[in-house]
């Protein structure tokens, strides 16, 4: 049997079409993050997302299942995707072409932000912070659906991630020190962190 050759939706691949001319080159983990993260703002800023993307819960953060299971080398479309032994992921991803479905003027600047923003961070930056933002999740690794909302957004330009990451260097037990080191009110970190 041949091997199945995987297609993305054409929204999806415009967005990792737009990411990679925005960036270069994409290994697989930000070409399978990037996206959440993409779909998040415009959910906020358009109020509906850009991709029809399945966000899941994976081990090591969020990522969208379509692009990790089509990221492999020899298939077709506007991307070059090559296996690179020493890389994080060992895949790499570039465009040679242009997607079939284009992206509006505002769709653009969405993806631009996202690219500009968090497109330099590598797979364990990008776990931390997509986990930061589903904080619910009890079980990584358990491939639920993961929060595109209000909440996620808040979360992700909170930078969540660096939150928790300091919250873990500290006396926990001690509230007073929770503010200074977050900027946020004792009864915000309460809901987002869901105690």
């Amino acid at each position: 049997m041949g091997e199945h050759r995987q297609t993305l939706d054409p929204k999806l691949s415009a967005v990792l079409a737009r990411l990679c001319e925005r960036r270069g080159v994409l290994t697989k983990t930000q070409a399978a993050k990037l996206p959440y993260l993409v779909d998040v703002v415009a959910a906020h800023v358009l109020g509906h997302r850009m991709t029809s993307a399945s966000h899941e819960s994976w081990r090591y953060g969020v990522v969208a299942a379509e692009v990790w299971r089509f990221a492999k080398p020899g298939q077709s479309g506007p991307f070059l995707i090559e296996e690179q032994p020493y890389s994080e992921g060992r895949v790499l991803i570039s465009l040679t072409g242009d997607p079939q479905a284009g992206l509006s003027a505002e769709e653009q600047e969405v993806v631009d932000f996202v690219a500009d923003e968090f497109g330099g961070m590598d797979f364990d930056q990008l776990g931390k912070l997509t986990k930061a933002m589903n904080v619910e999740v009890a079980s990584w690794g358990s491939n639920r659906a993961a929060k595109v909302d209000e909440d996620a957004y808040v979360r992700l330009m909170g930078r969540w991630d660096q939150v928790l990451a300091r919250l873990e260097r500290c006396d926990t037990e001690d509230e007073s020190t929770w503010q200074e080191l977050t900027g946020a009110s004792i009864g915000e970190l309460r809901k987002s962190l869901g105690v």
